[in-house]
């Protein structure tokens, strides 16, 4: 071996070394060591910050907080051990600003939890090696420490269980291409982005814990639409998570002209009103986690001011009768993939003839406070009214549509 081989050894030898050593000593500035924790550690504090842990921590640093979670394998630097001497030496403050800023594989919380809530879960990490927190591992506090069913509040085609956190904003982007068919425009239209596209533009707030409300509007019939969620999970106990949606679409696209011998149902001559621009929707969601897999169904209701006439189904073949009343019942199944992905299929199945609309999606969640998801869908409509009110695309004859969602959490 010669000098330059060896010592071309040592110098990687070397920068391992403190590569390592760097990684395992992070440590928090000045000021932030020096920040003093606001929130008393109540039982309410260290309760509340023990559910955030199971929803948030347990995958990576264990149930026990020992740092030994399912995910810790793969990781480096590995998972803190909360019980350490080295840990419980730091001030609130250093770990309060640990939580918030996040290092390599371990999310930052700034822009997803409340500073509230993060001051419960330094209360819950100073209080973990307590006799009381040791006996409550095994018993029904623990029980909330189950995986999180889904990370946001939107998965490809369905709402979810999950509500902007409390005093956080969420800005939203959904958007669905033109279908692409299975013809010789095929490669013209490449994905379906030289087509006419669908977007929906929304900000949504956290209100209180168990509160959000979204405003958003879509290009498509120039909607705008106002939705209010509600958490019920606490009556549904610790696994199974519901919400309660509502939400008012008002159009504010022109109406489709009607000719003079329209008639309302009882004869008299139609003319159009302002009730007849407003769409309404409520949807009652529960969802499950079993390991690596969420699944959720619910109901969805719908109700529209204005049907159209009774027509055609497609090619001629039957009739459609339409209703002012529609119903649905999504149904979600989310596979966690990895650390920060996953795959989740929507279906929806409705009440309606030759209406059932799905996506396919996967989505990369980054640094706990971003949401990016590709999906394929047979529907370009993208309010929950439109999704079971519209004639889909059928893949094999009209193509099907790319799309994404993007929701970023401040």
């Amino acid at each position: 071996m010669n000098k330059k081989t060896f010592f071309l050894i040592i110098w990687i030898g070397v920068l391992g070394y403190s590569s390592r050593i760097s990684a395992q000593n992070w440590q928090a500035p000045a000021d932030a060591a020096r920040l003093q924790n606001p929130v008393k550690p109540t039982n309410e504090s260290i309760q509340n910050g023990q559910q955030i842990y199971g929803r948030l921590c347990v995958a990576c640093h264990g149930i026990h907080g020992d740092g030994q979670g399912p995910a810790a394998a793969g990781l480096n630097p590995k998972p803190a051990d909360f019980h350490s001497k080295a840990f419980q030496s730091q001030t609130d403050g250093e770990i309060f600003w640990k939580l918030s800023k996040g290092r390599g594989a371990m999310a930052g919380y700034e822009n997803m939890l409340s500073e509230k809530d993060r001051w419960d879960l330094v209360n819950y990490l100073r209080d973990l090696s307590n006799e009381k927190i040791k006996k409550a591992l095994s018993g029904k506090v623990m029980s909330v420490n189950h995986p999180q069913h889904f990370p946001f509040s939107y998965a490809g085609l369905n709402a979810t269980t999950s509500l902007v956190p409390q005093g956080k904003m969420a800005f939203v982007i959904q958007h669905r291409f033109g279908a692409v068919k299975p013809d010789e425009n095929a490669l013209r239209n490449f994905l379906g982005l030289d087509l006419a596209a669908n977007t929906r533009l929304a900000l949504a707030w956290g209100l209180t814990r168990r509160l959000s409300v979204e405003i958003g509007r879509t290009r498509y019939g120039k909607f705008y639409d106002l939705t209010a969620g509600y958490d019920l999970s606490p009556w549904t106990g610790p696994k199974i998570r519901s919400v309660f949606y509502a939400s008012v679409a008002v159009m504010t696209d022109r109406f489709t002209p009607v000719g003079d011998s329209a008639r309302f149902a009882d004869g008299r001559p139609f003319a159009y009103t302002f009730a007849h621009r407003l769409y309404y929707d409520t949807r009652l969601l529960f969802s499950y986690a079993a390991g690596k897999f969420t699944f959720q169904t619910g109901l969805q209701v719908d109700w529209r001011n204005l049907a159209p006439p009774d027509g055609p189904g497609p090619n001629g073949r039957g009739l459609v009768r339409e209703t002012n009343l529609l119903w649905a019942v999504p149904l979600t199944v989310r596979y966690k993939s990895g650390l920060r992905s996953a795959w989740s299929l929507d279906v929806t199945p409705t009440g309606r003839a030759h209406t059932f609309p799905f996506s396919l999606s996967y989505e990369i969640v980054s640094s706990g406070n971003h949401l990016f998801a590709i999906t394929l869908s047979n529907t370009d409509r993208i309010l929950p009214v439109g999704q079971i009110s519209h004639n889909h695309f059928r893949p094999g004859k009209d193509g099907l549509l790319l799309g994404f969602n993007i929701i970023r959490y401040f």
